[in-house]
């Protein structure tokens, strides 16, 4: 197969990151790259999630397919859990 069918097949908007996943060379940290520092989105929300005593959270997160969103919720379910 090509390289450019190759490098198509990996990016799947049907199919997002996991929070571990392995291949890490996929995922691109925007906010880091622009920012150089670790107050980004997925942060704040863990944050606010952690610090609201269980009371329901609501965060409205939106963009086009296979901007990341799923990911980064995934991120954000990872920083939560652990």
């Amino acid at each position: 197969m090509s390289d450019i069918a190759d490098l198509y097949q990996q990016f799947n908007p049907m199919k997002p990151l996991t929070a571990d996943d392995a291949d890490r060379a996929l995922y691109v940290d925007w906010q880091r790259e622009l920012r150089g520092s670790d107050d980004d989105v997925k942060f704040r929300l863990a944050r606010g999630i952690a610090r609201s005593g269980g009371q329901a959270v609501t965060h409205l997160f939106t963009g086009p397919r296979g901007v990341g969103k799923t990911t980064e919720l995934y991120r954000v379910k990872h920083l939560l859990v652990v």
